[in-house]
Parts: C-alpha cells; structure tokens; sequence
C-alpha cells in the first residue's frame, strides 16, 4: 500500500493529522474554527522540522519587547516568555514563528533592532517594538 503523503516512518503519525485537519478545514464553514484547524495543522507540520534560520537573523531577534515580553536564544533555538506564558518559537521561514500553535510571531526588519508583530488564534494581534537586549 502507498501511503497518501511520502514521509519518514517516525513523521507519518504527525503528517497524518496535519492532513486530517487540512481537510476538515477546507470542509467547515465557520471562519474562526478554519483558522484554528489550519494554524493546528501547520503546528504539526513544521514543529519536528522547522524551516532553518540563517545565524545572523537568529542572533538579532532575542531581547526584551514591549509588553513585558522576552526572546532568548539557547542552542540555536528561540524561546518566548510573558509571565507564565513560555515555549519554543518554531520557525516556519521569512521571520515568522509559531508559539505552541496558538500565535504567530513575525519579527520585522527595522533599525537598530526588529519590531515583533504578534497574531493570535483568535484574530487579534499586535505589534511590539524591542525594548532591549535578552537578559543573561
């Protein structure tokens, strides 16, 4: 039997259910369920394999944003925190992230440092800009 999607064995579980929900989502019609069947679906499929982020752009996100919100960097890797909010930032390419699969981080050329665009799973977003460094 020919599998649907061509993956390695140890990502068929997760292709699987990314795929399931693409469908479902094509078939609802309530726009706030779509979006959040398509956001759990790209969640699935890029957090075992998130998009590479060349070192320079990766060096010049981590710091302190506004809103009390903090990057840091640790092994290569992104992670946010606001109180007791806290997960890895999955890359999904062009300066965008994925928060647990529940919000979208886009960090934004600008200078002397990036401004952070932030969507939800329920539609709002906003914009902060970098207040600092990434604390030690």
């Amino acid at each position: 039997m020919q599998p649907d999607v061509a993956v390695a064995a140890d990502q068929a579980l997760a292709a699987a259910h990314a795929a399931a929900l693409r469908r479902i989502a094509e078939s609802t019609d309530d726009p706030q369920r779509k979006r959040e069947l398509e956001w759990q679906s790209e969640w699935l499929a890029v957090k075992e394999r998130p998009a590479v982020v060349p070192a320079n752009e990766l060096a010049a996100i981590p710091g302190t944003y506004e809103g009390e919100r903090t990057i840091t960097a640790r092994e290569g890797r992104l992670f946010f925190r606001r109180g007791p909010l806290s997960g890895e930032l999955v890359s999904i390419g062009d300066g965008r992230f994925l928060l647990n699969g529940t919000a979208r981080l886009t960090f934004e050329p600008g200078a002397p440092s990036p401004g952070l665009l932030i969507e939800r799973l329920d539609g709002s977003s906003s914009r902060c800009a970098r207040t600092g460094p990434a604390p030690e």
